[in-house]
């Protein structure tokens, strides 16, 4: 079971503390008879008509409708939630709060938000004196970012060795597996240094990750010295308490103005550095995603705080097409949405620097709707956009989007907007959307009907854990020389080093079919329940295979774009995302004589993926010769009957079910 506050606590922290005194320690309140009056906190006006009533311990607004308890009004004005909200009451008048049916794993995060704030300040010791951080101190200086804003948001300096980390875990009696789940070090996968550990970041400036409450919960890494070979950024795995798809970097000092800010708008930018511009520049209610694009789950987050968002993106293509996807996530929320639009080359940090604050903030006041930004996007993309062939599809792009407002009014004004721009009448616009909602309709009803186990269970259990994630090197490991004759790294750490990793290996023609047809997953839908059911992401034998199958998806499931899922994923996905660009343009080849739909492809692939499987374990038995088990030998009797049968997809698949549950 999850945490939860008993429900004794919290009437206990309700009854002690007065809302007369809460409200009145963030708005002044005067007295008005048995109530307390104040212009309300949540919409301008000059006519007090917010009211707080000691004896029914409520406040309501006559104006704009807000209302509720003492738990409700931080959650509102301060932008909390509500076990944050209980937290901040309860030590206000001295209650200890203790989690229920927690089975330890609030102790266990505990722990790791101990790691972190840990070594998040001992990377902010290296920045500031150690010898070895003056690349980062004059990094920090080119890009004018020093001074109190950098301590605010804890940024750090990792230092050049391989176990930096493990000398400052003993200091505090850390073991090495604790800091392993943390995301802070990597097992060695040397068949010999199994229990050997380096460190993830080396010689890269630190930027700290917090959740909404300030905690320290993961680092985003970046590199100091350009590097083709190494990824810009380096980010924490996933562990028990940092999930990429649902943080908002800034967010812990944004939320409080946001809440506060005019219509309750957030600034969306798109990277940690452009953040901190922001908030250095007085522009306070600026976040970002961390590590990955945005999703429903940031939207649902961020609709906590805010009404309404601007988008603040780069100015270039990548930009200007995750500002559209984005848009859209936050209108299916329903959250107003405005971009920004920047000059060509320029980045929230970039224009800031050469143009100073008033001018940016005179570009977020000026940011289009998404209807706007959408067809000039598509229009600088035609060679004639006024023909009847490209307004035709700007406007079915366009009304895609449209589509994605759950808002009536919003819908109409919307609809206005693109007939106007795009000179069309309104009415053709309209009856074209009917279609277009019917179409989206049937489709979503569709996926509904599809046989599925748990959402992604065939990924979940195949993917690495969090623990298993932090093991994998996301660059080279140490040097050879760095190992003792027992297998341990030695300490003088500071050596560079040069990659030994093995080229990656070749792609097997199966494995390569599947791809060419999983890069199509969202025009063919029905692949997802194939694969996720039938073909174990472990039998997936290339590592680029299993981050394109495994990405295709996950754009699936959240309505993403492939190759914008993919870019999301930053350099450690380049060669990935080159794979998928050529899958995309090259023509689908299928099994066997005749032309099959792309389901019945796959069937055939998966067959023959789990046929080589089998055959190859017969091969295995049969080598053993008369060595074999009685055991062994029922085995291998047992595949030559299940490969007849798997021959035909209709007797094959039962086969593979078998398989599955003997292979996990």
């Amino acid at each position: 079971m999850g945490n939860f506050i008993p429900e004794q606590v919290i009437e206990e922290i309700k009854f002690r503390n007065d809302i007369v005194e809460v409200v009145g320690s963030y708005i002044t309140l005067k007295r008005t008879g048995s109530t307390y009056k104040a212009c309300c906190p949540f919409h301008k006006e000059k006519t007090p008509s917010f009211n707080v009533n000691p004896s029914l311990q409520i406040f309501k607004c006559f104006g704009c409708g807000e209302s509720g308890n003492v738990f409700s009004f931080l959650m509102k004005h301060q932008g909390m939630e509500f076990v944050t909200a209980a937290k901040t009451l309860a030590d206000r008048v001295g209650i200890s709060i203790e989690l229920e049916n927690d089975n330890g794993a609030s102790k266990h995060r505990k722990l790791i938000y101990e790691i972190n704030d840990g070594i998040a300040k001992f990377y902010q010791r290296c920045l500031k004196t150690a010898p070895g951080a003056k690349l980062a101190r004059e990094y920090m200086q080119s890009r004018k970012l020093e001074g109190e804003m950098a301590d605010s948001f804890q940024v750090g300096y990792a230092p050049d060795g391989w176990t930096v980390s493990s000398t400052w875990a003993k200091k505090y009696n850390y073991s090495m597996d604790q800091l392993e789940e943390a995301g802070i070090v990597l097992r060695s996968q040397k068949e010999n240094a199994r229990n050997k550990f380096y460190d993830r970041f080396r010689n890269r400036l630190m930027f700290p990750i917090h959740d909404s409450q300030g905690r320290v919960i993961g680092f985003s890494a970046r590199i100091l010295i350009e590097d083709k070979k190494a990824p810009k950024y380096v980010n924490s795995p996933e562990t028990p308490v940092f999930h990429k798809s649902r943080v908002l970097y800034g967010l812990d000092k944004a939320r409080k103005h946001i809440v506060n800010a005019p219509n309750r708008e957030a600034v969306i930018c798109e990277g940690q550095i452009d953040v901190v511009r922001c908030h250095l520049a007085g522009i306070n209610t600026a976040i970002a995603a961390q590590g990955t694009a945005f999703t429903a789950d940031h939207a649902r987050s961020l609709k906590n705080y805010a009404d309404s968002i601007v988008l603040a993106f780069d100015s270039d293509e990548a930009g200007k097409k995750a500002a559209i996807k984005t848009a859209i996530i936050f209108m299916d929320a329903g959250i107003a949405v405005r971009i920004a639009e920047l000059p060509d080359g320029e980045d929230p940090d970039s224009f800031i620097q050469a143009n100073g604050s008033v001018p940016f903030r005179k570009l977020l006041e000026d940011a289009t709707s998404l209807i706007t930004f959408q067809i000039k996007t598509l229009s600088s993309k035609e060679s004639d956009a006024n023909s009847v062939d490209a307004t035709s599809r700007i406007a079915n792009a366009v009304l895609h989007s449209i589509c994605h407002s759950s808002n009536a009014v919003q819908k109409a004004r919307l609809l206005q907007e693109a007939a106007k721009m795009l000179n069309i009448p309104e009415k053709a616009l309209e009856e074209d959307l009917v279609k277009i909602v019917a179409e989206e309709k049937r489709i979503a009803e569709r996926q509904a009907k599809m046989p599925r186990r748990q959402p992604d269970a065939t990924i979940a259990q195949n993917t690495p854990t969090a623990k298993q994630q932090a093991s994998a090197p996301y660059e080279e490991e140490p040097p050879p020389d760095l190992y003792d004759d027992d297998g341990g790294i030695e300490q003088s750490y500071n050596t560079a080093g040069t990659s030994t990793q093995p080229p990656p290996p070749r792609i097997p023609y199966d494995e390569q079919l599947l791809c060419e047809h999983v890069v199509h997953i969202v025009d063919y839908p029905k692949l997802a329940p194939l694969i996720k059911e039938y073909l174990p992401i472990k039998m997936v034998t290339n590592p680029n295979c299993r981050k394109l199958i495994t990405c295709a998806l996950d754009a699936l499931s959240q309505n993403n774009d492939l190759l914008e899922e993919l870019l999301a994923e930053g350099d450690d996905f380049a060669e990935v995302l080159a794979y998928a660009e050529k899958l995309i343009s090259t023509p689908v080849k299928v099994t066997g004589k005749r032309e099959f739909l792309p389901a019945e492809a796959v069937q055939d692939i998966i067959l023959n993926m789990w046929r080589n499987k089998l055959d190859a374990e017969r091969r295995e038995i049969r080598a053993k010769g008369n060595t074999l088990t009685t055991e062994e030998g029922v085995r291998r009797r047992q595949i030559t009957l299940d490969l007849k049968s798997m021959r035909r997809w209709e007797t094959g698949h039962d086969i593979i079910n078998i398989e599955r549950e003997l292979l996990e």
